[in-house]
């Protein structure tokens, strides 16, 4: 997380967190304006200072042209049908602003059904930019918290960069 703050730190209000489940965004990304959105009430209790919205990533409730920046750490790969990751995309591509910024995280870490080793990130980055999104950056993470050159040495991909 401490990672995601550094990217997020100068970028525009409000941030639209989606699918954080238990992960406090620590932290509120710096105090600053987060709008959290799930597909479940399940864990709005630990988000009880922000907004909350309940919505799927292929519908989500905003205006075209009406976000400025949208993060989804660790959704992604639990998204088990392409369709849906297409229509996720699409859907971030829709909402963005102008020059906005977003980032996706793919966590390889916990395979337990092998649809995480079908994430590449030449894949996540060319689908992107097919929905109008630009790709500014493809890191891999490592349980360091360094980022690292390759697949094998991180067990995160994140893939960030504006429309």
């Amino acid at each position: 997380m401490e990672k995601a703050i550094e990217l997020l730190a100068d970028k525009e209000e409000p941030i639209v967190n989606i699918g954080p489940g238990l992960m406090p965004l620590e932290y509120n990304i710096l105090g600053r304006e987060t709008v959290t959105v799930d597909v479940t009430k399940r864990f709005f209790h630990i988000w009880e200072h922000r907004e909350r919205v309940v919505a799927t990533v292929e519908h989500l409730p905003f205006r075209d042209d009406s976000v400025p920046t949208i993060m989804a750490m660790s959704v992604f790969q639990d998204l088990h049908n392409k369709c849906v990751q297409e229509k996720f995309i699409h859907e971030v591509s829709r909402v963005l602003v102008h020059e906005g910024f977003w980032l996706i995280t793919v966590e390889y870490g916990s395979n337990y059904d092998g649809v995480r080793e079908q994430i590449f990130p030449e894949e996540l980055a060319s689908r992107a930019e097919e929905a109008g999104l630009t790709v500014s950056d493809v890191r891999w993470l490592a349980y360091s918290g360094e980022w690292v050159q390759t697949r094998e040495e991180g067990f995160s991909l994140w893939v960030m960069g504006s429309t």
